[in-house]
This record gives C-alpha cells, sequence and structure tokens, in this order.
C-alpha cells in the first residue's frame, strides 16, 4: 500500500520531469536557429505547458521608445500591436524592476488594465517574469 506521502512524491516527480521535458524543448527551439516569432511561438507554448494555463504572453522590451511589444501571445486576445509602457501594468511594472509580480486576484485588482478581459475570459492571476540578460530586461514573460 502506498503512502500519500510516497504518493505526493511521486506526483511532484512526474510534475518535475515534465517541467524539465518542456525546458529542454524550449532550449532546443532557440540553439535551433529557428527566427525570432518561431522562437518566441514556441516558448510561449512551452511555458504554457509547464504552468499549465492556457494564457501566456512574451512582451518584448523596446527601451528606446520605453514600451513592451507583443513577441508571442497564447490563449486570449491580446492585439497585435500592443504596447504597454514601461513602469505601467503588471508587465510594466516587471519590466522596470526587473522583479518577478505575481497577482493572486486580477479581476478584482483596481490597478489591473485588463480586469474587463480578465473577468471575460477567466483569467484570476498574473505572474510576471523578467526575461534578463545580465542586468537588462529584454522582455517580460
Amino acid at each position: 500500500m502506498i503512502s500519500n506521502e510516497e504518493a505526493e512524491a511521486h506526483e511532484a516527480a512526474v510534475r518535475r520531469a515534465d517541467e524539465l521535458a518542456a525546458l529542454l524543448r524550449a532550449t532546443r527551439v532557440v540553439v535551433s536557429g529557428l527566427d525570432l516569432q518561431e522562437t518566441l511561438a514556441r516558448i510561449a507554448h512551452e511555458a504554457a505547458q509547464i504552468a499549465g494555463t492556457p494564457h501566456i504572453k512574451i512582451l518584448i522590451a523596446d527601451h528606446q521608445a520605453g514600451v513592451l511589444r507583443m513577441g508571442a501571445c497564447l490563449g486570449g486576445p491580446v492585439p497585435a500591436d500592443l504596447a504597454v509602457k514601461i513602469g505601467h501594468s503588471y508587465s510594466g511594472r516587471v519590466a522596470a524592476t526587473g522583479e518577478p509580480l505575481f497577482v493572486p486576484d486580477t479581476p478584482n485588482d483596481p490597478t489591473n488594465l485588463l480586469a474587463a478581459r480578465d473577468r471575460e475570459h477567466g483569467i484570476r492571476t498574473y505572474l510576471g517574469l523578467p526575461i534578463e540578460l545580465r542586468d537588462t530586461v529584454l522582455g517580460v514573460r
């Protein structure tokens, strides 16, 4: 008979193996030399697998213009010409600070610029992670 502890440990190990497999697939995409859009689309797909969510955005920093622009998107209607000011909105704050951000209740957060869209599409939380190279934020996922 398997104990609850053993079952939970097994489930965690399987989940970790799935995450590592997705990370390996994403790494292969990056080193395979695909064009940027295809690379971002595949990374978004793998990130969705890891996170267990259909909603993923990868925003690319345009520091000259001071905005984040759409790189790839899964699971929800977001305008292709989206430009988020760095320092504004959830993703803009991640880009400005270089710090991850978790918001547990986006539909009811008065600072959420997309609260109505989140309610409409059943989006409940936000997790923004900086994409960095050395000390520079290249984007947000």
